[in-house]
């Protein structure tokens, strides 16, 4: 709570003052690792691109023509916007865990209930594309 109280602190005054925010400047390569998940939209597979201290610093999706391709890329879009002005990776991962698909989670319950999927593959299942991107950037190091 006071970490993120801070943070808030930091922009308004940011603001206040009149100083510009820095962006990241992106090097020409980046190492990253792709990681497939699951939703109602299908199997979604998100590239966690990362600096040279392993820092999150883009994020990616790929999907068939399942889904809300177009959410997706927005979503994927907006969070390496927010890594590229050096956004928290615990702010942005705060805000998405909160995101719920319905359909998702409908398809959840009956995942979880379902006794012929093997626990890899319902570790692997989201509760929304927002959650997905949440374990990518917490599962990849």
């Amino acid at each position: 709570m006071l970490k993120r109280l801070g943070y808030k602190l930091y922009v308004v005054l940011r603001g206040w003052l009149g100083i510009k925010q820095d962006t990241y400047k992106r090097p020409a390569k980046l190492m990253s690792v792709t990681v497939r998940r699951l939703t109602s939209c299908g199997r979604v597979y998100i590239t966690v691109a990362r600096d040279e201290f392993d820092n999150p610093r883009e994020v990616f999706f790929q999907t068939g023509s399942e889904g809300c391709v177009g959410n997706q890329a927005a979503l994927g879009r907006t969070v390496s916007l927010a890594l590229r002005y050096n956004i928290p990776v615990t702010e942005i991962i705060d805000q998405l865990k909160k995101c719920h698909c319905g359909a998702s989670m409908k398809k959840m319950g009956k995942v979880e209930n379902d006794k012929d999927i093997d626990k890899e593959t319902k570790a692997e299942y989201c509760k929304s594309c927002a959650d997905a991107v949440v374990k990518a950037l917490v599962g990849v190091k």
